[in-house]
C-alpha cells in the first residue's frame, strides 16, 4: 500500500483568510449548511404535520357537532324527566304528610269522648284545630286534661267558647305539636 501523501498549498494564505470575515465565511460554508439543512427539515416536518392536525381537529369538530346534535335532540326529554321528578317530589311530600295527617285523625277519634260532636276538623302538619259541641262541660274538661297532659302536644287552647241553650256548649280547641 501505499502512504498517504500529504496535502500541499503552494498558494500563499491571504490575509482575508485570518481576517474575522474570512473566518466567518469558512464556518458559514461548512457548518453553517449543516444548520440550514436542519431549519429547513423542521420546517418541512412543521408543513406536514399541519396536515395531519387539520385532520385530527376535522374529526374533533364532528364528534362535538355530533355530541351537540345528541344532546339537543335530549333537551325535551330532559325537560320531561325534570317535570316528572318535581311531581314525584310533590306526591312524597303529600304521601308524608298524609301520614301525619292521619296519624292525627286517628288521635282525634281515641281521645275526644262519645257526648263530644266534632263540626269541623282540620289538621296540618303544625297541629289541628277542631269546632265542636258538648252538652256536658265536665267531658269537655276530661278533652282538655287528656290533651294537655299529651306530651304530644305543646300547647292546647280553647277559645270561641260560647252556650247555646239549645245546642249546649260551643268551643273551639287548638293543639301545637311539640317539636
Amino acid at each position: 500500500m501505499s502512504a498517504p501523501s500529504p496535502k500541499v498549498n503552494l498558494l500563499p494564505p491571504s490575509d482575508f483568510e485570518s481576517s474575522f470575515w474570512g473566518r466567518f465565511l469558512k464556518w458559514a460554508v461548512t457548518t453553517g449548511r449543516y444548520i440550514i439543512i436542519l431549519t429547513e427539515l423542521v420546517v418541512i416536518l412543521a408543513f406536514l404535520s399541519r396536515f395531519k392536525l387539520d385532520e385530527d381537529l376535522r374529526n374533533l369538530n364532528e364528534q362535538i357537532n355530533g355530541q351537540v346534535s345528541f344532546l339537543q335532540l335530549q333537551e325535551g326529554q330532559q325537560q320531561e324527566f325534570l317535570a316528572v321528578q318535581k311531581k314525584v317530589r310533590l306526591v312524597e311530600q303529600i304521601l308524608n304528610t298524609r301520614g301525619e295527617v292521619v296519624d292525627a285523625l286517628d288521635y282525634l277519634e281515641q281521645t275526644v269522648p262519645v257526648e263530644i260532636t266534632m263540626k269541623v276538623r282540620s289538621v296540618s302538619p303544625k297541629g289541628l284545630a277542631i269546632s265542636a259541641v258538648t252538652l256536658d262541660e265536665r267531658v269537655m274538661g276530661q278533652l282538655l286534661a287528656s290533651m294537655s297532659a299529651d306530651l304530644k302536644w305543646a300547647s292546647v287552647d280553647v277559645s270561641a267558647l260560647t252556650n247555646d241553650s239549645i245546642n249546649g256548649i260551643r268551643f273551639r280547641l287548638t293543639a301545637e305539636k311539640a317539636n
